[in-house]
């Protein structure tokens, strides 16, 4: 019935319902958060951004209890480029401003994603720190008689093989 119902419904309606889902689902979690902040009484909140949410910072912010997000990608974008537009994406763009404008530091995860957030919203380089995704390639011990027989199996002697899981886009700085 759903499908039924989604195809008749412009997807720009479709989006900005879930989306006004998404942030009524926020002021009910901000007052459930509002009550912890209070017992637990924190020195610190570091938060790993999500679209539309404001309630932490809000609440944060009202407390004055310094506030650091974590960006693993700008939401808004991502979000249009996989789901299509949304009615809500005016709200969602004041939700993001007070997102990267009321924290006291955005941690990103490369030059790119720093870059994009600073010349949208006209930030500083310093409100950004930029924490690439990374390993330490020191601390990787492989099995060297697996990676022989797996090179050996796969006829890979001779070549460079590189191998990732998960999605590469422009805001990885890649």
């Amino acid at each position: 019935i759903k499908q039924i119902i989604k195809s008749f419904i412009p997807s720009c309606i479709w989006e900005g319902g879930k989306d006004w889902q998404r942030e009524r689902y926020d002021k009910y979690a901000q007052q459930k958060l509002a009550a912890k902040i209070d017992s637990y009484k924190p020195d610190l909140i570091y938060e790993r951004a999500a679209y539309l949410q404001t309630s932490v910072i809000k609440e944060a912010k009202k407390r004055q209890i310094p506030h650091i997000f974590e960006w693993n990608g700008p939401f808004m974008h991502e979000r249009k480029k996989l789901y299509g537009n949304s009615a809500y994406f005016p709200i969602a763009k004041k939700n993001e401003r007070i997102q990267l404008t009321d924290t006291q530091l955005n941690v990103v995860t490369s030059t790119a994603m720093r870059d994009y957030f600073a010349k949208k919203y006209q930030l500083p380089e310093n409100k950004f720190l930029v924490v690439p995704n990374a390993i330490d390639i020191a601390k990787i011990q492989a099995n060297s008689q697996i990676v022989a027989e797996l090179r050996e199996k796969r006829q890979l002697q001779v070549k460079i093989v590189i191998g990732f899981v998960g999605q590469i886009m422009a805001w990885h700085g890649v």
